[in-house]
């Protein structure tokens, strides 16, 4: 099976909801994540694929503080 980077998106982005949902770093989930889907990608591609999801995590506005 290979890995493509809208599978990693997807699960990026269901981590980061969960991690929101329940009050903890929505980035400390990405990160987690990324590193169990990841881990096996050659360097580059691994760290160019960092940079896209954390930067469409920022886009999606999960920077922002969670408002109640």
């Amino acid at each position: 099976m290979t890995l493509s980077y809208e599978a990693v998106r997807s699960a990026v982005l269901l981590a980061a909801r969960q991690a929101q949902v329940e009050g903890v770093s929505v980035f400390d989930a990405a990160w987690a994540t990324i590193d169990a889907l990841c881990g096996d990608l050659p360097e580059a591609q691994r760290y160019e694929w960092i940079g896209r999801v954390f930067t469409d995590l920022h886009d999606g506005g999960f920077n922002q503080p969670r408002m109640n």
